[in-house]
């Protein structure tokens, strides 16, 4: 049997179950995150634009809602608009090949709302998902010689998989159907390209939102029905050859029903990158022990240097990733507001003398790691090991070492640490009543018979 039909076997055969009660439970509290991050992110610049866009795209329908705003669009709107909120604040999850909750939560909730499907069927399409994606998107990983910086790294490109196979899994797809959407899909890929990354344009959350349009899309395609389109990811003229320049053939059933993908996923602490999720940590724990204030810091050395994640501006951020891939600016916001938030990333904040002057006293020392590097070392199960070093205005020395972001799956939030996370962004949007039931609605999930009924309760009042 070819890497395709074993793969969308596996998809299609996958039941309710089968799914370990730890696995579910992981499921729930990265459903949690991915609303909570999404509500936070309604004010944001990036995500009124994604709602403007979702209204203008899914006009004329009802079958979803948009999370928060609570416009009924179709699906795809739906997955365009939430697929977007997700990940405008950069702060959803990262797997070892990029932010699958984006694409997976927004397009089952999507999906689930239009076809009214259960919470039971929402958590297995959304662990489904996670199964075929992260295994396809290992498959393609880069070698050495690729080049991350001029050709690019396809996060954004094979992201859609998390959403189209979460929509087919919803759909019922069979065997046959689910390869024939495994061709589709790799077909709409988006081209890898690396100026989204460079430009730091915002443009790079919007991607996520599309990716999830296409997917469900084409979901409903492989649901209608096209004449074969088999062995997609096979041989030589196979998915991996559009691409990268080498195949890991091994991972597209590597411990395929044992290894559990949603599992080994970081659950982002902060709004941020993944990569400045450490010397955030560090930093909140020193300023909590010492009442740090921005005019304390005289300079503020972080290890290692992680390659584009040390820009400084001292006319200002451009755009929010600008800020959100600043390891300086991140810091410097922090200091100023301690608790995340997404005026982190307002115009006015990006540009506001004192923040700006502060990111400017954040230097960087040691071993000097690509990107490549860090993922690479994220998959073999190794992590960069960051120092923080404070020197403050009256003399005193301040160090902590972060071997492991918060969020890690060798150190994950609890389920109270989740909830913790979710209401420190909901209540504000929500009100914390409001916030609590859509809480209790999650983590109670396998009882609902309508998963979409969660959207509903999410609607702000007017």
């Amino acid at each position: 049997m070819s890497q395709t039909k074993t793969l969308a076997a596996y998809g299609a055969a996958l039941r309710y179950e089968d799914i370990p009660s730890d696995v579910l439970n992981r499921a729930k509290n990265l459903t949690l995150q991915t609303l909570g991050v999404s509500l936070g992110a309604l004010g944001s610049d990036v995500g009124r634009r994604a709602v403007e866009l979702g209204r203008i795209m899914g006009g004329g329908s009802s079958e979803a809602t948009i999370w928060g705003e609570g416009s009924k669009v179709s699906a795809a709107a739906a997955g365009l608009a939430n697929g977007t909120l997700a990940d405008a604040l950069d702060w959803e999850d990262c797997s070892w090949t990029g932010h699958p909750s984006a694409c997976a939560v927004s397009t089952a909730f999507a999906v689930a709302e239009q076809l009214r499907a259960s919470g039971k069927d929402y958590l297995l399409a959304l662990i489904t998902a996670y199964e075929l994606y992260e295994r396809i998107a290992m498959a393609v990983q880069p070698g050495p010689d690729f080049g991350w910086m001029t050709k690019g790294w396809g996060l954004t490109s094979w992201a859609i998989y998390a959403s189209s196979i979460a929509g087919g899994k919803l759909l019922g797809l069979d065997a046959e159907a689910m390869e024939n959407l495994i061709g589709i899909t790799g077909a709409l890929t988006p081209t890898i390209n690396v100026l989204p990354h460079v430009t730091r344009t915002d443009y790079y959350h919007f991607q996520w939102g599309l990716n999830s349009f296409s997917g469900i899309a084409g979901a409903h395609l492989a649901k209608v029905g096209i004449s074969p389109l088999p062995d997609y990811l096979d041989g030589d003229s196979g998915y991996w050859c559009t691409m990268t320049d080498i195949c890991r053939w091994e991972w597209y059933t590597k411990n395929l029903g044992s290894q559990w993908m949603i599992m080994e996923t970081l659950m982002k602490h902060w709004p941020t990158n993944m990569w400045i999720q450490q010397p955030l940590d560090g930093m909140a724990e020193l300023i909590a022990a010492h009442a740090l204030k921005p005019a304390d810091i005289a300079s503020i050395t972080i290890s290692p240097e992680v390659e584009s994640r040390w820009h400084v501006h001292p006319e200002g951020y451009n755009s929010v990733v600008d800020g959100q891939f600043s390891i300086p600016y991140c810091v410097a916001a922090m200091l100023h507001h301690p608790a995340p938030t997404q005026e982190w990333y307002s115009e006015k904040f990006r540009h506001d003398p004192s923040v700006v002057e502060l990111s400017a006293r954040v230097h960087h020392r040691g071993e000097y790691l690509r990107l490549q590097q860090c993922f690479e070392m994220f998959q073999r199960g190794e992590y960069p090991h960051y120092d923080i070093t404070v020197e403050t205005t009256d003399g005193r020395t301040l160090r902590k070492e972060v071997p492991l972001p918060k969020g890690h799956p060798r150190n994950m939030m609890t389920d109270a640490e989740f909830l913790e996370r979710f209401h420190l962004v909901a209540d504000p949007v929500l009100g914390t009543e409001k916030a609590a039931r859509v809480a209790d609605m999650v983590m109670n999930m396998e009882a609902l018979e309508c998963a979409g009924d969660i959207a509903d309760a999410m609607r702000v009042e007017k």
